[in-house]
């Protein structure tokens, strides 16, 4: 399908022939066809697609070239997804990030050889128990661990495949003497052929000690897996075990994951131990995860910092804070664990 526009590149093709038929670029470009409609309701916008190899020469008000604001006519997408996900395209690398807690697909339209990130969801941090003056025993939750980091280099698509992608949920928070939940799994497979599973943290526990993050899955003999070691989360203060509220772990030595164009890209920070302290609440923060946040800052003993914080949203695969002690709220919760995340980028053309 075409349109006739009546406006010509250098070489007398029709902008119509040229360009992709869509509507919807949201603003004016400035330049109408022979009824008046301006090109932004007849052509596709560019969005993820390659720009047009040669100009037109035609131009709007801020400069550009119309070949850089539609889509070819012949230009196909190099892949089909749904789900939760954002694209991009820059300096010759496509970039596909599926963040939400659901599963999607992702189909490529030319063979291509493509690298895949998975991270696993964070732990939750586990539920802060009641503290009277009686007690012998004042313990505050653990923060969650790390979800699992694994990296698959140059794996090779085939265009007849539709692969799966699964991102793992954050663990829920953990409520009074209960632990958080344990992150989900975030996978890339196709029918019973596990590419890469990056397997969730481990849950806070609820008073206990927060347990380890989790590992990363294995790819069933495609290529070559790299692994990431995620960080643990902090124990809660314990006054019959001796120890105060740690910390959670930071990241990996290993870390950050560094791309070809690079990006720097850091996960996985574990979520700190809930205490019995106001005056060192600030000390018992989450394990950093670089530049994108961190996991859960601990809860406290007083009423407005008891309850663990969440993950940083945008720290994937961040464990949750545990919650304190407190001597005046029951059943209180830890913080939940960021949600995983599937990065996958390639070069293209």
């Amino acid at each position: 399908m075409s349109i006739t526009t009546n406006f010509k590149d250098p070489s007398g093709n029709d902008l119509g022939s040229i360009f992709m038929p869509g509507s919807g670029l949201g603003y004016n470009t400035g330049y109408q066809d022979m009824s008046g409609t301006d090109f932004s309701q007849l052509f596709m916008p560019l969005g993820s697609y390659l720009p047009f190899p040669y100009p037109t020469n035609y131009k709007i008000s801020n400069g550009n070239d119309l070949n850089d604001i539609f889509a070819s006519a012949n230009q196909q997408a190099p892949f089909v997804a749904t789900g939760t996900y954002t694209s991009t395209y820059s300096n010759n690398y496509y970039t596909v990030i599926f963040t939400g807690n659901d599963t999607g697909t992702i189909k490529f339209n030319y063979a291509t050889n493509i690298n895949i990130i998975a991270v696993g969801a964070g732990g939750g941090g586990g539920g802060g128990s009641y503290y009277n003056s009686g007690s012998t025993n004042i313990t505050g939750g653990g923060g969650g661990g790390g979800g699992g980091i694994g990296w698959l280099k140059d794996f090779s698509t085939s265009t007849t495949t539709t692969y799966t992608i699964q991102v793992g949920k954050g663990g829920k928070p953990g409520l009074g003497n209960n632990g958080g939940g344990t992150g989900g799994s975030s996978s890339f497979t196709y029918n019973s052929s596990n590419y890469l599973t990056a397997t969730g943290g481990g849950r806070g526990g609820g008073n206990y000690q927060g347990s380890g993050g989790g590992t990363a899955g294995t790819a069933n003999s495609v290529n070559t897996i790299t692994t990431y070691s995620s960080a643990n989360g902090g124990k809660g203060y314990n006054m019959n075990g001796g120890f105060d509220a740690q910390n959670g772990n930071s990241i990996s030595p290993t870390m950050p994951i560094i791309l070809p164009n690079g990006t720097q890209l850091y996960f996985s920070g574990g979520g700190g131990g809930g205490t019995y302290s106001s005056s060192t609440y600030t000390s018992y923060r989450g394990g950093t995860a670089g530049l994108n946040g961190s996991g859960g800052k601990a809860g406290d003993n007083t009423a407005t910092n008891c309850q663990g914080q969440n993950a940083d949203s945008a720290s994937y695969g961040s464990g949750g804070g545990g919650a304190g002690v407190s001597s005046t709220y029951t059943n209180v919760y830890g913080g939940k664990g960021a949600n995983g995340i599937i990065y996958i980028y390639f070069q293209y053309p």
